[in-house]
């Protein structure tokens, strides 16, 4: 029998897969961003994830928080905390084939 690796996974979205340098953060950033409106455009996507986007986006803006953002570090913190929650699980409803629509929008 031939040894099976595993597959890993190549949508893996952390650092160790671009550099650090400010372009290509931007170049990052951007990318999520339109995978996020691909997320919100697509009628296959749950409608709670898309609940869950808006509501995020909504209490980002808002002047109300948890933490206010007077207070030196925390206050950004939950902040930060919610935008990896929020990508970290709408990343799990982005379908190849949005994945696959970007990078034509992009190229």
């Amino acid at each position: 029998m031939a040894d099976k690796q595993p597959r890993r996974n190549q949508r893996s979205s952390s650092p160790r897969n671009f550099s650090s340098t400010p372009l290509n953060w931007l170049h990052h950033l951007k990318t999520h961003g339109l995978l996020l409106v691909e997320l919100m455009r697509h009628p296959a996507t749950p409608r709670h994830v898309k609940w869950l986007l808006v509501g995020s986006v909504l209490y980002l803006l808002s002047p109300i928080d948890l933490i206010p953002d007077m207070i030196p570090i925390l206050g950004i913190t939950d902040d930060a905390a919610l935008i990896g929650l929020v990508v970290n699980y709408a990343n799990r409803f982005i379908s190849d084939e949005m994945r696959e629509s970007v990078r034509r929008r992009q190229s």
